[in-house]
Order: C-alpha cells, then sequence, then structure tokens
C-alpha cells in the first residue's frame, strides 16, 4: 500500500502544483512522506515541499525543506538549486552562490544555472561596493558631527540628516551597529545640542527598525548575554 500510496500523493500533489494550488499540493506532498517513503522518495517530496514554499514566499521552510532532500541526496541538483533561490530570497547570498557552483559542477551546460551565477555574483558584487561606499560615508557623519569646530554649521546640519537617511537602510545600520555607532550616538546625546541630541534619536529610531542588521545584531547581542 505504502509505495503505490506514495507515488499517487506524489502525483497528485504535482497536478495540484501545475495548477497554481500550491497548498494543496504541500499537503499531498506531506502525506506522502507520512506513509513511509524510501529516502529517494522522501527526497523528491522534500523538494517538491520546497517548491510550494517558494510560490508562497516562505523562503526559510524552502531552505528548510530543500536542505533536507539535500541530505537525503547530495546530489540532487534541484533540491540545490531551489535552496540557492530561498537562500537569495533571504539575503544569504555567500550560500546561494555555494549552492548554484555545485549545482554548475554538477550540469555546466544549464543555462539556468549559469544564468543565476552570474546574476547573484553581480548582486554580491553591488553589495560589496555599496557596503564600501556605506561605510565611508557613515565614519564620515560621525566625525563632522563629533567636531566641535564644526558646530552650528551648515555642513553638521547635512552630516544629521545624512546620518538618519543611513540608519533607515540596512547597509548604513549594518555600519553603524560595526563600528561601534551606538555609543558614538550616546555621545551625540551627551552633548546637551539639542540639533544634535535630536539627529541621535531619529538614527536610533532608524536602526531599531526591523531589517535584517538589527534582528541580526540583537540575536548576536543575545547570544554573548545569555
Amino acid at each position: 500500500m505504502t509505495a503505490s500510496s506514495v507515488e499517487q500523493l506524489r502525483k497528485d500533489g504535482n497536478e495540484l502544483f501545475k495548477c497554481g494550488d500550491y497548498e494543496g499540493a504541500l499537503t499531498a506532498y506531506t502525506q506522502a512522506l507520512g506513509l513511509g517513503a524510501t529516502p529517494q522518495d522522501q527526497a523528491i517530496l522534500h523538494r517538491n515541499r520546497a517548491a510550494c514554499h517558494l510560490k508562497l514566499e516562505d523562503y526559510d521552510k524552502a531552505e528548510t525543506e530543500a536542505s533536507k532532500a539535500i541530505e537525503k541526496d547530495g546530489g540532487d541538483v534541484k533540491a540545490l538549486y531551489r535552496r540557492s533561490q530561498a537562500l537569495e530570497k533571504l539575503g544569504r547570498l555567500d550560500q546561494a552562490v555555494l549552492d548554484l557552483q555545485r549545482c554548475v559542477s554538477l550540469e555546466p551546460k544549464n543555462k539556468v544555472f549559469q544564468e543565476a551565477l552570474r546574476n547573484i555574483a553581480g548582486q554580491i558584487q553591488e553589495k560589496v561596493s555599496y557596503m564600501s561606499s556605506t561605510d565611508a560615508k557613515v565614519e564620515q557623519m560621525f566625525q563632522i558631527l563629533l567636531d566641535p569646530q564644526e558646530k552650528g554649521t551648515e555642513k553638521k546640519q547635512k552630516a544629521s540628516q545624512n546620518l538618519v537617511v543611513l540608519a533607515r537602510e540596512d547597509a548604513g545600520a549594518e555600519k553603524i551597529f560595526r563600528s561601534n555607532g551606538v555609543q558614538l550616538l550616546q555621545r551625540l546625546l551627551d552633548t546637551g545640542e539639542p540639533d544634535l541630541m535630536l539627529a541621535a534619536l531619529r538614527t536610533l529610531v532608524g536602526i531599531c527598525s526591523e531589517h535584517q542588521s538589527r534582528v541580526k545584531y540583537k540575536e548576536i547581542r543575545n547570544k554573548r548575554q545569555n
């Protein structure tokens, strides 16, 4: 019963997926997994579940399911590709590249994999360039704001505005955290100058929004505290 039932449920899931019923397909694949599928079938079902989660834009679960498929079959190129897609959406480009490189090594002539790898490489290059540029900007803003000779100048006013804008961006917030920015913002608050205090508070509001850099910083901080 199990072998035929697993096969039938997998086929049912495939049909539902083709029709755009990703929740229904997910249910069918899950039921098949519960019937004692073979390791090979489990790999297929997990990678199919990953495809459903990608369509449903649940990228954490897509990564988890693809990883389970890869655990069963390290050469499952479809699972590797789906995990790379999930990792890209999650912003973990360095890990996505590793999966794509594996895909290309398994299927060197696959143009989809080649194009995806070029795309990821381009994104990483842009991110590195932007982060480098952002690092310089953040350092420059703090230098101007903490320079007593710039007190009350238009240059300092622009620097405070730019710092607030940068704090609202992932790259800017990450740099502020990495460059001891919270302590530097405390120094701005301690100046007692209304404009600088307001800039510091607005910057803190920006970096405390729910973007990735803040979440990662909190996780690291909590681990250190524990």
